[in-house]
């Protein structure tokens, strides 16, 4: 998936100049997307659309590794209205980052049995607490957050991302 940020309606710094791109020309971020799934809410009220963005990222099914939690990347890209009510509540990145590692989690349980062994070894290297739920992140840093669209809607997008690969924020030359 390849997007180009909605910089001038983005509460916070957009991706590419939180990874040190800023051209004159404008950039673009690609992410290597196995899955994703639509993240709405119609309520206007901070809280609410915080409480849906943060359970909405929750989706075990992409786990394409033997254990969780994944190295990959979460990718969540907020509509303009969203970003603006999440803001409300985080005003840096860091910690709307912060609150998806803390939230999106599953339960053990709803880990595969045969990945239960390798899950429990990994949340123990990484000194994360079963009984709080399995992270779909192994760190904060990997839930990449941006802002794109127009200002018409409430929808947002949760995507898990290959564990092959990384996302990429690029310059772009004017024609």
């Amino acid at each position: 998936m390849c997007l180009g940020e909605n910089q001038e309606a983005s509460p916070c710094p957009s991706l590419a100049s939180r990874r040190g791109v800023a051209p004159a020309g404008g950039t673009a971020s690609a992410f290597p997307v196995t899955g994703l799934w639509q993240i709405s809410d119609p309520s206007a009220a901070p809280d609410d659309v915080v409480h849906h963005v943060l359970r909405g990222m929750i989706s075990p099914g992409h786990c394409a590794l033997p254990l969780l939690p994944e190295p990959s990347e979460q990718v969540l890209v907020l509509s303009p209205p969203i970003a603006q009510l999440v803001a409300a509540r985080f005003a840096d990145v860091e910690d709307l980052q912060q609150a998806l590692f803390e939230t999106v989690r599953i339960p053990f349980e709803w880990v595969a049995p045969y990945k239960r062994t390798a899950t429990l070894a990994r949340l123990e290297e990484l000194g994360i607490d079963r009984s709080r739920g399995v992270p779909l992140a192994q760190s904060p840093d990997c839930f990449v957050v941006a802002v794109a669209g127009g200002p018409a809607g409430v929808q947002s997008v949760g995507c898990s991302t290959s564990v092959l690969s990384r996302s990429v924020s690029v310059g772009v030359v004017p024609g």
